[in-house]
């Protein structure tokens, strides 16, 4: 398109638009920083499943500035990098695993030993897409060994979602 004698890109103006806004209030997300992000190391142990009823144990783990769903890399999601926004004491993040199972897009919010959770599973077909919202809710698990991020890819890399029961709900 051109505006007033000058090519703009809708695309690219869009996204800096974007990232302006995010930016104004002292509300942008940062990306948290590789081994040093406020919730790497932590393991949070609770359940995972359908809006308002989440009924399948899980661990969520936070390492190296990646998190993971350890039943989601089984299904073969790859853990990816999380950002952070803290309010007062509470610490918000988001991320998006990825896998050919589609996209799960969380949102959380920690607070104290508590991590609440809403996810977007995301996978589009040959005519329509598929939008489920899920959740996850559970608590921090002191002294637990949160895995390297190695492993999770690993896992992730390795995965067989036909055979593995979690991947069929």
């Amino acid at each position: 398109m051109t505006l007033i004698g000058i090519h703009v890109d809708i695309r690219c103006a869009v996204r800096v638009l974007a990232l302006c806004a995010m930016c104004v209030g002292g509300t942008a997300w940062a990306q948290s920083e590789v081994a040093a992000g406020p919730l790497d190391g932590m393991v949070f142990v609770g359940k995972i499943g359908p809006k308002g009823d989440p009924n399948l144990e899980d661990e969520l783990h936070f390492q190296d500035g990646e998190f993971w769903s350890v039943n989601c890399i089984k299904c073969g999601f790859q853990p990816a990098n999380y950002w952070i926004r803290k309010v007062g004491s509470r610490i918000h993040f988001r991320g998006e695993l990825t896998g050919e199972r589609g996209s799960l897009a969380y949102q959380g919010e920690v607070i104290g030993d508590r991590v609440e959770v809403s996810i977007t599973w995301r996978k589009s077909r040959w005519y329509w897409q598929v939008n489920k919202e899920l959740e996850f809710a559970g608590v921090f698990k002191p002294k637990a060994a949160a895995f390297s991020v190695k492993h999770a890819i690993d896992t992730a890399n390795n995965a067989q979602p036909a055979i593995e029961p979690v991947c069929s709900r």
